[in-house]
């Protein structure tokens, strides 16, 4: 009894031994690494759309043509320049009256061009025009007068000797006037050409020197003058083609030219110039 007891109490204290070694390395060893945890995160939040772009901007309001700072804009011109033509008078009348120097009563006169030598003169002078302008087209009115540039007509012999020794067509004047109407192609900022008909009136007189002077008087003063031979009054139409040139773009602007035109109707002559004048835009014509 005693025997079987001792085994029990050694086998008891054996095995209590061993847990005691068990679980005393168990405490002493460190803690094994745990796992690593994976997070899934949740995907990320959709971008909220973006603020609409504000509207664009109003287009700003049609801007005219460039060529309306220049010699195309609406407005008003005024003008002067030169003018040199040669009509042919030679079935011209000039018509007169006055005292010859050689008589004592007054006598008419009355002789066709080619009569006294007013053949086809050449005539020097200056003109004027006012013109009313919209966009490409312009209408105004024109005048000019001009004289004799030569002392000698080379084309003159006159058929009436003794009518021709009663006058000076060297002293010839010219005057007149009419209606232009231009349609304008630009060029460029600067330049235009200008074409169109120019309609109107001319007339020419000459000095009666073989009759007696009569009294003419100015200020107040007298002074002897020629009695006048005027020719009829001449219609013509006259195709014109005009180059103008505008330097500068200001609220008045300056410009140059020249022109050309040849009677379609009338004396038959060839007319040209230079001219030069300001033109000043005027608002209320804006198309």
């Amino acid at each position: 009894m005693s025997a079987s007891r001792s085994v029990f109490l050694g086998t008891l204290l054996a095995s209590s031994f061993v847990f005691c070694i068990a679980t005393s390395r168990a405490w002493a060893e460190p803690d094994s690494p745990e796992p690593p945890v994976t997070v899934v995160a949740p995907p990320p939040p959709e971008p909220a759309p973006p603020d609409p772009a504000p509207p664009p901007p109003p287009d700003p309001p049609p801007r005219h043509s460039k060529y309306e700072t220049g010699p195309l804009y609406n407005g008003v011109e005024f003008s002067v320049g030169t003018l040199l033509f040669q009509p042919d008078l030679s079935n011209v009348v000039f018509s007169g009256s006055g005292t010859p120097l050689s008589g004592a009563a007054p006598v008419a006169f009355s002789h066709r061009g080619r009569e006294i030598g007013a053949i086809s003169p050449l005539l020097f002078g200056g003109d004027i025009s006012l013109l009313w302008m919209r966009r490409y087209f312009a209408a105004g009115i024109w005048g000019f007068v001009a004289g004799n540039t030569s002392s000698a007509d080379p084309l003159a012999s006159p058929s009436d000797t003794a009518a021709a020794n009663l006058v000076d067509p060297h002293a010839m004047v010219a005057y007149g006037g009419g209606v232009e109407l231009e349609g304008a192609i630009p060029i460029d900022d600067h330049t235009a050409l200008r074409i169109g008909p120019t309609f109107g009136l001319r007339e020419y007189s000459i000095p009666l020197t073989g009759f007696r002077a009569r009294s003419c008087s100015s200020k107040g003063h007298s002074y002897p003058c020629y009695e006048q031979a005027s020719s009829d009054v001449q219609p013509f139409a006259q195709p014109r083609i005009r180059f103008e040139l505008s330097p500068y773009k200001k609220v008045l602007s300056i410009f140059v030219g020249l022109y050309a035109g040849y009677d379609a109707l009338g004396d038959g002559g060839f007319t040209g110039g230079l001219t030069v004048g300001v033109h000043t835009p005027h608002p209320t014509l804006l198309p």
